[in-house]
């Protein structure tokens, strides 16, 4: 990599700067709240000189910021008719969940979507740990007028960094399943990737 160009420069900080957020570091936790950050994203605040130094001394917050300028710009596409999943599913644009929610002990855990429509677990037996999305589908579809549930129904989940952990078809029963091979664990790895999960159209 020339580093001596323009470039070489701005690769040179994306990699160290994804190195910076994926480090685990003691006490490590979410230094600015989601309403200030988005609002900073939005251009209707500046942050002081120390909850920008906060900022960048703390990986997870980096990771949560990266997280929400991503859904952002996904809403604004959305909201200029350029985004056809949404429109494909009903006006569905996506769930989000965070790890606060989070139940369990040992590498087990539940997660449930904010708006309720997603659960994701980790179930472990024996070796093997397995992540299971499942939606819940209401008797009357009226309680999600947004998202109508159909087979083979394509959706992915992502970390609060982007990362895909999940993506393929829903089967009869609403349910995605596949086997989880991170090093480390799902709260674990969320922890270290923007604290957060979404469900999307894939």
């Amino acid at each position: 990599m020339n580093i001596t160009t323009p470039a070489g420069r701005n690769a040179e900080q994306l990699l160290l700067l994804a190195a910076h957020m994926a480090r685990d570091l003691p006490g490590n936790h979410q230094v600015l709240d989601d309403e200030l950050m988005q609002q900073v994203l939005a251009g209707e605040r500046r942050l002081t000189r120390t909850q920008f130094n906060a900022l960048v001394a703390s990986p997870l917050t980096l990771c949560r910021l990266r997280f929400l300028e991503s859904r952002r710009l996904a809403a604004n596409a959305a909201e200029s008719g350029t985004d056809s999943h949404a429109r494909q599913h009903h006006g569905w644009q996506g769930s989000q969940g965070l790890l606060l929610a989070a139940a369990g002990s040992g590498t087990d855990c539940s997660l449930h979507s904010d708006d309720g429509l997603w659960a994701l677990h980790a179930l472990t037996t024996g070796r093997t740990t397995r992540l299971l999305l499942q939606l819940r589908r209401p008797e009357d579809e009226g309680d999600h007028p947004g998202l109508r549930f159909e087979p083979d129904m394509q959706v992915a989940v992502l970390d609060g960094a982007g990362g895909t952990l999940l993506c393929g078809a829903l089967d009869a029963d609403g349910e995605l399943e596949a086997v989880w091979e991170r090093p480390q664990d799902l709260r674990s790895h969320l922890a270290l990737h923007g604290g957060g999960w979404t469900v999307q159209p894939a």
